[in-house]
């Protein structure tokens, strides 16, 4: 919930990212314009600009589990007024530890939003898993997340605000679910439900859902995917 307020989407950019020895960074500037229409999204430049910054270190097996990971990200944005992407929050601070041994895994995720025009949100993200066989996974997910300033939370699009979920102060959401792979993170089914309250609103969510991504990326949808290869 709260990574989808930061209102990401993609948008022109330039990028860089490298490895060095355990150490893997990705860092760019882009553009805030973005929305429905492609060419505004590739002509209209001026809405402002953000900036990202990522960082990752790769234990391995130092830590005495088959692998692990922790990623520190940083997001800048200037927030103008014509800005269709990344217009939320001034500042964003990320960090997230994940580890996996055997069959088992966990991502654990503490995520600020700084300096928003309705004030700033924090929140944690705690993720476990579990493959009860080679392809089906059983997973959990916990997000609890508090605003500064009332009705600093807005809930998510997809599918909490049809039901009555709107703006708020304080956020739970509990996941449960099965994953079978069929290739990987290439191809999977996923199916889960899930329960969620904004103050004293509540909601049930329930999905089943059929996921594909192809390109140089696939093994997940983002570059970072690529550099805890160790870890997925």
């Amino acid at each position: 919930m709260l990574t989808n307020m930061f209102a990401l989407d993609y948008t022109p950019a330039v990028t860089i990212s490298g490895k060095i020895g355990a150490f893997n960074y990705y860092t760019g500037v882009f553009s805030n314009a973005t929305g429905p229409s492609m060419g505004n999204a590739f002509t209209k430049f001026n809405s402002g600009w953000s900036y990202i910054a990522s960082a990752t270190w790769d234990f391995g097996k130092k830590l005495g589990t088959d692998a692990s990971a922790l990623n520190l990200c940083y997001l800048y944005s200037d927030l103008d007024a014509q800005a269709t992407n990344m217009n939320r929050f001034v500042n964003g601070l990320s960090a997230a530890f994940m580890v996996t041994d055997g069959p088992l895994s966990l991502v654990t995720e503490a995520t600020s939003g700084l300096g928003g025009a309705r004030g700033s949100v924090h929140g944690i993200n705690l993720q476990p898993g579990v493959f009860l066989t080679d392809k089906l996974q059983l997973v959990g997910r916990y997000q609890y997340a508090v605003a500064q300033d009332t009705g600093g939370i807005r809930a998510q699009r997809r599918y909490e605000r049809n039901v009555g979920l709107n703006n708020g102060t304080t956020y739970q959401a509990g996941y449960l679910g099965l994953n079978y792979y069929i290739a990987k993170h290439r191809i999977k089914l996923m199916s889960g439900v899930e329960y969620s309250r904004l103050d004293n609103r509540d909601c049930w969510t329930g999905s089943v859902a059929f996921r594909f991504f192809f390109g140089p990326h696939s093994k997940g949808p983002f570059p970072m995917a690529q550099t805890l290869e160790g870890v997925w």
